[in-house]
């Protein structure tokens, strides 16, 4: 499994466990998972978290530009793969229920009932099935959920969502949300699982793609709960090469087109 990410406690992202003193954080918390196939059973290809600081009574302008957050985002190195991450976002599951403000992701309970079907009786994926499922009436201290498809809508794709809200990925975020180029991903790792150029750009591109949906449901969610807030839309795909250029050094590069 591939990891990346720019956060000093990846692990525990709302809080270390190590500190003496532990400084609570509002963490918006934006995720997204990508799957392909393997002769009809569902592989987990690539997933990401992004955590953007908000406050607690007012809204956070986002500056175009100058958008800061942490992120981790998880790639399959091979088809079995899917456990390792599974197990990584369980974890991450157990900690945003309880620790985020609120949980943003697209179509939400379809990544969570396979995700169910995949590992049954797992604390974090079962707890947030219940809260995605109770969205609407949010138990005390459990985080908001918001599904960016059902919620703000209009459902389908989250490009479309973000074209409606003045968000668009642009022309090479945008392939990158297509179930069939994960799928393409996934079987170039397959036929070339030793090459590393290979290797590198089916890990690095699923793990773009996810990141880049976080960041985009973290951007619409937020707005919607009022926790975000701005005057010119932010621009995805400076703000996760701005974010990320040097954990994906084969997709970002001083060539690369906005």
């Amino acid at each position: 499994m591939l990891e990346m990410t720019n956060l000093g406690w990846p692990v525990t992202p709302y809080g270390s466990t190590a500190q003496i003193v532990k400084k609570p954080r509002r963490l918006l918390t934006g995720i997204a998972a990508l799957w392909a196939d393997d002769d009809g059973s569902p592989v987990l290809m690539s997933a990401a978290a992004v955590f953007l600081d908000v406050h607690r009574t007012k809204p956070v302008t986002v500056t175009d530009g100058t958008v800061n957050f942490g992120y981790r985002a998880l790639a399959a190195e091979g088809p079995d793969d899917t456990e390792r991450l599974l197990s990584a976002l369980d974890v991450l599951f157990v900690q945003a229920r309880r620790d985020a403000p609120a949980i943003t992701w697209h179509a939400a309970q379809d990544d969570l009932h396979v995700m169910e079907a995949l590992r049954p009786g797992r604390a974090g994926v079962t707890g947030l099935s219940e809260a995605w499922a109770g969205r609407s009436h949010p138990e005390k201290g459990i985080a908001r959920c918001v599904d960016t498809a059902k919620d703000v809508g209009p459902d389908g794709l989250l490009a479309k969502t973000a074209d409606a809200a003045g968000l668009p990925f642009g022309p090479w975020l945008r392939p990158l949300q297509d179930q069939e180029h994960t799928q393409q991903l996934y079987e170039l790792l397959l036929k070339h699982p030793d090459d590393p150029t290979s290797k590198a750009l089916a890990t690095q591109g699923a793990a773009i793609g996810a990141l880049a949906q976080a960041l985009v449901t973290a951007f619409i969610g937020g707005r919607h709960l009022d926790h975000l807030t701005w005057d010119t839309p932010p621009n995805a795909f400076e703000a996760v090469r701005d974010a990320a250029c040097d954990e994906f050094p084969d997709l970002f590069h001083p060539s690369l087109p906005a």
